[in-house]
């Protein structure tokens, strides 16, 4: 007990913690022209870290069990993706903060940038298998994470080995930070729990916060 103890603090001594690390929706733009361009499991990774970025999602327990079709998400099925009118809604069964689920909603946003629209470009990708298909069923979170830093380091992205799937959530909330939107805003915009504040850089949070509203209203069509 006294070995791995000593084992365990050296390990601790040695240990140094990752920089805060960010993939903002430019990098986003990138990767899909990368996947466009580049057919295969690039394209299906490429949409994988677009919906893991609009709707700011923690990947392996909320993007990857995604099912298509708003029934199968009251089968039991952690994640359901379907189009409701003008809306990408997506349906979580449970999430790490909230026990008792979500619903979020996307609308088009191509005035913005029409590559990443959620209702003209991820919908038609994640809804074309129809009602029950499973979009990312090839991916794993390890798998994720390797395609994620294959494509970063295709794309020149400095420390692209250092990446994280998480990093995709985390640029998305520094966006919408920069957005321009009070502190509450940006707090339900990702349904963060009390320990949001590590995705945000809180230098700059009482400044910059998110515009929800400007970001994914449908009055901002």
């Amino acid at each position: 007990m006294i070995k791995r103890a000593k084992i365990a603090i050296k390990r601790k001594l040695i240990f140094k913690k990752r920089q805060v690390m960010w993939i903002r929706h430019d990098v986003v733009e990138l990767m899909l022209d990368l996947g466009s361009t580049c057919p295969g499991l690039y394209r299906e990774a490429s949409m994988l870290f677009l919906f893991t970025y609009v709707f700011m999602l923690r990947l392996p327990s909320e993007a990857l069990p995604t099912h298509v079709g708003s029934r199968v998400w009251k089968g039991g099925i952690q994640s359901a993706i379907s189009l409701d009118g003008d809306a990408l809604v997506l349906r979580l069964l449970t999430r790490k903060n909230r026990p008792e689920g979500a619903v979020l909603k996307r609308y088009c946003w191509c005035k913005r940038s029409p590559l990443t629209c959620p209702v003209h470009v991820l919908a038609k990708f994640l809804l074309r298998g129809g009602e029950g298909a499973a979009p990312f069923s090839a991916f794993t979170s390890k798998s994720s994470k390797a395609e994620l830093r294959e494509m970063l380091s295709h794309l020149g992205i400095e420390d692209a080995g250092m990446y994280r799937t998480q990093d995709l959530r985390r640029g998305h909330s520094r966006d919408i930070q920069s957005s321009g939107a009070t502190l509450r805003e940006f707090q339900a915009a990702g349904q963060w729990a009390p320990a949001w504040s590590k995705y945000a850089d809180m230098e700059v949070i009482e400044d910059e916060a998110v515009a929800e509203a400007r970001l994914f209203r449908k009055d901002e069509i």
